[in-house]
C-alpha cells in the first residue's frame, strides 16, 4: 500500500472531512499541508507533511485507503488542491490516527519491532533465539519483528519446512536462514502481487490482491501439500489458525 501512496508525494490537501468530531480535529490540522512523504513500518503508514508534522495511520484489521473513490465504510476524506482526493475507509473501526512532531510518532512507534523487510539476518537470528515461544507466535508479534501478519507467518514456515509449533530458541542456524529467505520471498511476492483479498482487502486503486490464489499453505486444509504427498492441516496457535504439512514441516 506504502509504494501506491507514494504517488501522492508532492500534492497538497486543500481540504479534509471526517466521520467523527474527535478524528476531525485532530485530521482538520492538516488542511494546507503538502505530503513530503510516505513510509511504511509494519501495517502503520507515516506520512510526512510540510511545517515539521507527521500524520501516522494504522488501519488494523480493515483500514484501507482508496484513491480518488468514495466508499461506504469511510471514516476520513483528504482532497487536494488542484483535484483528486483520498479515501481511508474502515469497515470494522478500529484504525488508529495520530498527528505530531516526529519525536511524538517515533514514540507511537517504539513498542514495534524492525521491518520484516529491513532487518538483518544477525538482528533476525538474536532475536529468534532469545525467544522460548512457538516460532509462529515470535514471528507474528509485533514488537519483535514488524510487518508479518497470520497468512505470511504460515506461508514463510511452509516455504522453510519449519513447523508452526517449534521453540523459536530450538531453531537451527540452515533453518534460520531459510526461514530469513523465505521471509524476504514471500513478503516482496505479496507486494508484487498487491497482497491478500480473500475478504475486504484492495490497493489505493480499488483492485483486489492476487496473492491469495498463489497461496502455498493458508486456508489448504485437507488439500494435497504443493510439495509431498502430506495433507494440509489446521491448528490453533495463540488464539490464530495455523496450516502446515505435518510431513514436511519438521
Amino acid at each position: 500500500m506504502a509504494e501506491g501512496l507514494k504517488t501522492l508525494i508532492g500534492k497538497k490537501i486543500s481540504n479534509v472531512w471526517a466521520d467523527k468530531p474527535k478524528i476531525l480535529g485532530t485530521v482538520k490540522k492538516v488542511r494546507g499541508r503538502k505530503i513530503l512523504g510516505v513510509e511504511r513500518r509494519g501495517k502503520n503508514l507515516v506520512f510526512a507533511l510540510d511545517g515539521a508534522l507527521f500524520l501516522l495511520v494504522h488501519p488494523k484489521m480493515t483500514g484501507r485507503f482508496l484513491l480518488n473513490q468514495r466508499d461506504k465504510y469511510e471514516r476520513i476524506v483528504f482532497n487536494f488542491a488542484g483535484g483528486g482526493f483520498l479515501t481511508f475507509s474502515d469497515k470494522r473501526r478500529f484504525g488508529n490516527v495520530i498527528l505530531g512532531t516526529k519525536n511524538k510518532i517515533k514514540n507511537q512507534l517504539n513498542g514495534l519491532g524492525e521491518d520484516a523487510l529491513s532487518i538483518s539476518f544477525s538482528s533476525f537470528k538474536n532475536l529468534l533465539l532469545s525467544k522460548k515461544s512457538k516460532i509462529k507466535h515470535v514471528l507474528m508479534d509485533q514488537s519483535i519483528i514488524s510487518g508479518i501478519g497470520n497468512i505470511y507467518a504460515d506461508e514463510i514456515l511452509w516455504k522453510a519446512k519449519v513447523h508452526p509449533k517449534r521453540a523459536a530458541d530450538s531453531i537451527s542456524q540452515k533453518e534460520l536462514k531459510n526461514i530469513f529467505s523465505a521471509m524476504s520471498l514471500i513478503l516482496k511476492k505479496s507486494i508484487k502481487l498487491r497482497g491478500v483479498s480473500i475478504q475486504d482487502y484492495r490497493d489505493i486503486f480499488g483492485n483486489k490482491g492476487e496473492y491469495q490464489n498463489h497461496r502455498l499453505v493458508y486456508g489448504r486444509t485437507r488439500e494435497k501439500c504443493l510439495r509431498c504427498s502430506g495433507k494440509i492441516q489446521r491448528i490453533k496457535i495463540s488464539q490464530r489458525s495455523a496450516h502446515f504439512c505435518p510431513k514436511c514441516q519438521e
